[in-house]
């Protein structure tokens, strides 16, 4: 196994154990997503963003959370042959008085590992990216997006 291959792997298990601390003190915390938020977030050339309100059980002591997902902070030309290292162009102002931050976009491509890497590691690190590899199945050199969490006003 390379250094760089434990490396990422360390990286995913310390980000992966916060995840699993959260459940262990706060067990029983759903949250609903399906809620459009009412907050709206103003951009500075006045285009209006929605977003959606995430909103947790009484159970949990959690504020709620406003998520836009989705927002654009810059763009490559299509006429570059290789998008990757290249500095972005700055974002063309929105002719769209309302844009709707509801979904996900694609995730810059990341590297597949391999089936002996993937058997080689630990039960726990398995089972953590095969969560996170549901989010990175849609992947594009275009992945200059933000996903932004506010606490809920």
């Amino acid at each position: 196994m390379h250094s760089s291959s434990i490396i990422i792997y360390y990286i995913i298990l310390c980000a992966l154990s916060n995840i699993s601390s959260i459940k262990s003190v706060y067990p029983t915390c759903q949250s609903e997503r399906l809620r459009l938020g009412n907050e709206e977030i103003t951009l500075d050339f006045d285009t209006k963003v929605m977003g959606r309100k995430i909103q947790f059980s009484t159970m949990c002591n959690l504020r709620d959370v406003d998520e836009y997902r989705g927002l654009l902070y810059g763009v490559i030309k299509p006429s570059d042959k290789v998008f990757r290292f290249m500095r972005n162009k700055d974002l063309v102002r929105s002719t769209e008085r309302k844009l709707f931050a509801t979904n996900h976009k694609p995730v810059c491509p990341q590297r597949a590992f391999l089936k002996e890497e993937f058997t080689q590691m630990p039960d726990l690190v398995r089972e953590r990216i095969k969560l996170i590899g549901q989010f990175t199945i849609n992947q594009s050199e275009d992945c200059l997006w933000l996903n932004v969490f506010v606490p809920s006003k």
